[in-house]
């Protein structure tokens, strides 16, 4: 409700400002009810990407519903971890959790 307040009150001043939804977009139809409901101009999405890297991309998106690609990606994720480094060990093993 509130992106939708924040959009609408720029809309009435007549000022064109990109107002993005974040957070609590998993899947494609949560994007769209997003977009839909809020009249945002875009939505983020941060562990929806983690889990499903093409989830805006329905043709290569089913693809990475299967345990092998997650088991791949989180080897992938890894080494990342080790060549980037990370905060904190407990967000790795949240982001490990959401691809298998």
């Amino acid at each position: 409700d509130m992106i939708k307040s924040v959009k609408q009150y720029y809309v009435d001043k007549g000022l064109q400002i990109a107002i993005l939804s974040n957070g609590n977009v998993k899947t494609l139809e949560d994007a769209k009810y997003a977009l839909k409901f809020t009249k945002c101009d875009g939505v983020m999405s941060a562990c929806g990407i983690l889990r499903f890297p093409y989830i805006f991309d329905l043709k290569r998106q089913s693809y990475f519903r299967h345990t092998a690609t997650g088991i791949s990606m989180s080897w992938e994720y890894l080494r990342c971890v080790e060549k980037y480094g990370v905060v904190d060990t407990k967000s790795i093993n949240d982001h490990l959790l959401t691809f298998c």
